[in-house]
């Protein structure tokens, strides 16, 4: 059966609210309107057992004029492989598909990350937002979210940690490596990828490099580094070298092979090998 939490409907019909709700609020997990199948963790505010067609509905979210609202931060945990977030406006899980999210394993239920994946860009004014569960059990738990315009990537030099990605097949997290604690991508094999969005190269010239901090522990393997997603256009190559121990962190310079300017996706992609590297953050550089 459907859970519902109280809300009142004006008995006037012709009624208008004087209501303004905020851009950009941080919407608890546990501050959902409607949903099926999934429930609040025992002493917490966030969601579990999100499963294949178990919805979340949360109401009055404010995406501001045409194009204010580029995307969605969210944060999340998860013990396992497979599924998707389909991201749906209206209530119930028939309105329109504005954005999907494939959450990549963070190696425990209690493990949260925040990740930041793109939405359409003509979505405007306060709508009633639900994510749908989709493909397997326990597709993630969700902390909390927050619509956003990625006006934390306007720099064109900002170091974006990896784990702030957008797309994904076959990576996991990790901190297991990692000398502060953080999260890292490891088991980045052969065929895998990571998508970043928003990603700003600035005017043409201003980006001529991509530094990177990685750690290997084998030898062979390279990195493509794509515009768009994982079949979109190559704009650099990477031969990552054994740097003595996956948790040997090492910083690496990628130079560019194309001129490229303005906001893209930027992707990179894992070849030939098993074991490519662990990833820490990247940079553009000039």
């Amino acid at each position: 059966d459907a859970n519902h939490h109280a809300f009142l409907l004006p008995a006037n019909p012709d009624f208008k609210s004087n209501l303004v709700y905020p851009l950009f609020p941080t919407y608890l997990g546990s501050d959902y309107a409607l949903q099926i199948g999934a429930q609040v963790i025992s002493e917490t505010t966030s969601i579990g057992w999100f499963d294949n067609n178990d919805y979340l509905t949360y109401t009055s979210a404010n995406f501001g004029p045409t194009g204010t609202t580029k995307g969605i931060r969210i944060n999340y945990a998860k013990s396992n492989d497979g599924g998707r977030v389909e991201v749906r406006l209206g209530l119930g899980t028939e309105g329109r598909l504005i954005g999907e999210f494939k959450p990549a394993r963070t190696m425990g239920w209690g493990n949260y990350i925040t990740a930041y994946f793109g939405i359409e860009e003509d979505v405007e004014g306060t709508q009633d937002i639900t994510f749908v569960g989709k493909d397997t059990g326990g597709v993630l738990n969700l902390a909390w979210f927050e619509l956003s315009d990625f006006s934390e990537r306007s720099d064109v030099y900002s170091r974006i940690p990896v784990t702030e990605y957008a797309d994904q097949s076959g990576i996991r997290f990790e901190n297991v490596q990692s000398t502060n604690g953080d999260f890292t991508i490891g088991y980045y094999d052969n065929g895998d990828y990571v998508t970043y969005a928003n990603v700003n190269f600035g005017p043409a010239g201003t980006t001529k490099s991509i530094d990177v901090s990685y750690a290997k522990a084998n030898n062979g393997g390279r990195v493509e580094v794509m515009l768009g997603g994982a079949d979109g256009t190559k704009i650099a190559e990477f031969s990552p070298a054994h740097t003595g121990g996956w948790g040997n962190w090492v910083e690496a310079n990628i130079s560019l092979d194309v001129d490229v300017d303005g906001i893209h996706d930027l992707t990179f992609v894992a070849k030939d090998t098993g074991g490519v590297l662990n990833l820490e953050w990247f940079q553009l550089s000039a």
